[in-house]
Parts: C-alpha cells; sequence; structure tokens
C-alpha cells in the first residue's frame, strides 16, 4: 500500500556494506518523525542486503521505514532517478551511503522551510568533513560563506556557478519543485550533484541553515572514492566539466547576463585547463583545438596568446606551462604532469 510520508530520504549506494549501517542508523535516529528511506543498491557485491536485514531485525519497529531495491550496476545518477520514481514523500532528501546527518537535520530545515515559504521550497546545510587531518574547514569556511543570521535565502545562482560548495546530502526540496527540476542526469558519472543543484537555484531561491548538519567522509586513498575515481580519470572530468557548463548556458537564457557571464567565465577556464592537460601529454593537435575553443568562449588577452603559442609553438607553450605549474604552486596540473612523467624534468627559465 502506498501510504504517503512527509519525506522520501533516498539513499544510493554500491559497494558500502561496512558503511551502509551507520548511515541508516543516523537517519532512523532523526528527531523529525515522519519519514521514509529508499535504499538503491547500484549492484554491489558485497551482500548489501544483509546490512539491512540485520538492522530491520534490531529494530522491527521501524522496519517499515525502509524500502529496499536493486538494480545492475548503471551509476549513481540512474540509482537516484530509480529512487525518485519509488518516493512517496512530499518532501525528498538525499543522503550517500558512507555519509552522516545529525540527528536534528531534518528538524532544522523544516523550520527553516517553514519560516522562508512560500519564497524556498528547498532548503541546505553546511557540511562537516571527517576522517581526513586535511579537512578542518566546513564546507560554507572553505568557499568563504559567513553569514550573519543561522538561516537565510539565497537568490542569485550565481553563487553555485563556481565552486563546489553545496552538497545534495544537505538538500530537502519539495516534490513538486522536484517535478520542475527534473531528474539527476546519468551522462554524468561525477558533477551529477553540482549539475542537479544548480538547476534547482533556477527553480526556487534555496534558504539555508548555516550548521554542519551533515557529516561527509573524505577518507584519504581510498581507491573507490569519488575524489580518487577523479583523479585518475582526470581528462574525463575535465570534458564533463566543460560539458556541465555548455549544458548550463542554455538552461540560463533569460536569468540575466551576470549569470551567463560567470559560467561563459568557467566554461572558458575548463577548455584552457584542458588545453594545458593536452600540451603537457604532448597532444598537440587536440590541445590547439581545445585552446582555440577557449578563445571563442571568452575572447581575453591571456587566452588569445594561448590559443596561438599553441598553435605556433606547442613544445614552447608545454614547457610554460610545466614551470608556471612548479614556480606558482598551481595544484589543478598535477594529474597531467604525472601522466606526462614529466615530474623529473629541469623546468626552463623563460623571459619575462
Amino acid at each position: 500500500m502506498n501510504t504517503p510520508v512527509t519525506l522520501s530520504v533516498i539513499i544510493p549506494t554500491y559497494n558500502r556494506a561496512a558503511l551502509l549501517r551507520k548511515t541508516l542508523e543516523s537517519v532512523l535516529d532523526q528527531t523529525f518523525p515522519d519519514f521514509e528511506i529508499i535504499v538503491v543498491d547500484d549492484g554491489s557485491t558485497d551482500r548489501t542486503e544483509n546490512t539491512i536485514e540485520h538492522l530491520v531485525k534490531e529494530r522491527p519497529a521501524q522496519s517499515e521505514r525502509i524500502r529496499y531495491f536493486f538494480q545492475q550496476n548503471q551509476g549513481k545518477s540512474v540509482a537516484l532517478n530509480y529512487g525518485l520514481s519509488e518516493a512517496r514523500g512530499e518532501w525528498i532528501a538525499f543522503l550517500d551511503s558512507d555519509d552522516l546527518w545529525l540527528p536534528n537535520k531534518i528538524e532544522e530545515q523544516f523550520r527553516a522551510l517553514e519560516r522562508y515559504a512560500p519564497q524556498s521550497q528547498a532548503c541546505f546545510t553546511d557540511v562537516r568533513f571527517i576522517n581526513n587531518p586535511h579537512f578542518q574547514e566546513t564546507a560554507f569556511e572553505r568557499a568563504g560563506k559567513k553569514y550573519s543570521t543561522k538561516t537565510g535565502v539565497l537568490t542569485n545562482p550565481v553563487e553555485l556557478v563556481g565552486r563546489f560548495w553545496i552538497y545534495v546530502q544537505t538538500i530537502v526540496l519539495h516534490s513538486q519543485v522536484m517535478a520542475r527540476v527534473g531528474e539527476f542526469d546519468p551522462a554524468f558519472w561525477t558533477g551529477q550533484d553540482e549539475d542537479f543543484i544548480f538547476r534547482l537555484s533556477l527553480h526556487t531561491p534555496l534558504c539555508y541553515v548555516d550548521s554542519p548538519l551533515v557529516l561527509v567522509d573524505r577518507t584519504p586513498h581510498h581507491p573507490e572514492r569519488l575524489t580518487e575515481i577523479r583523479f585518475r580519470r582526470q581528462y574525463e572530468v575535465l570534458k564533463l566539466r566543460q560539458r556541465r557548463f555548455g549544458k548550463w548556458l542554455q538552461l540560463s537564457e533569460g536569468f540575466g547576463t551576470d549569470l551567463q557571464a560567470s559560467i561563459r567565465r568557467h566554461l572558458c577556464g575548463a577548455q584552457s585547463e584542458e588545453a594545458n592537460w593536452l600540451l603537457v601529454n604532448r597532444e598537440y593537435g587536440q590541445a590547439r583545438r581545445a585552446a582555440a575553443s577557449a578563445a571563442r568562449t571568452r575572447c581575453r588577452p591571456g587566452v588569445v596568446a594561448k590559443c596561438c603559442l599553441a598553435t605556433l609553438a606547442p613544445a614552447l607553450a608545454r614547457r610554460i606551462i610545466i614551470h608556471r605549474s612548479r614556480h606558482g604552486n598551481k595544484q589543478e596540473l598535477d594529474g597531467a604532469l604525472l601522466c606526462a612523467n614529466v615530474r623529473d624534468e629541469v623546468p626552463v627559465t623563460l623571459p619575462e
């Protein structure tokens, strides 16, 4: 029987049986009482269903809250969309299967949503990172967001175009808004959260709770962590970033020139970064095309100069990029330098 509930919590998972129990418990222990949990197993091979069976046996009073679905491995976006198709709640929330909610997370967000209704139909919170000593700041702090009040409303999507700082694990949104935003884009195996949240911001202002009510696991050097996979597949990530910004350019038509200009600037940056990667890896023909795309996207002197140099003297352009990466302490080319095996090359002293 499809009994309606106030909130549907969708948790996609893949081979996280050892972590999933704590994640589920963090939802079951919420001070907000009326919710269901939809677990979508994206083809796990670690008997994830056993974790749920054991938890249900230990908490029989809450067993009806948890609904488990299995699909062949198709990626996080497809798993999330499967969960959305099964959701019965008036409101929707998401949680990754290795992250945790603090007990008052949902209650705090519904309090904020009530305060800012009907202006805002979606809410997010700050995030604290765990299991990694290099992540001491919260997501808001890392993004330089400082608010004078505990709750408020973001009305300008420009804030979401650059650095990723709103995590889908923190989002609560109304199902009617969800229907307008549309599903998660299966074209993105990474960056689907950023894409979804940006599209969400075009349909409703987002209210926030300035408190880290979600704990995001950042255990380092785990081969199956998304951060590790992104590093190994860096060139694919660069191409997906361009695809995402190109998509946003089309969607943002009619939302103001500031938003379009911001997206165009980041698209140009992604294209320029691709040109760097290709130059370092001696893919000179593709590098010329990437640099030319950047110049067409945003015609600026530095971008045009890179395009000309990549065309006329690509080997020199490569040496300049390596030199600047080392002596400018830039992080973004580390993967490219590793792939190109140039760590031991002697950097060139270049004229000003």
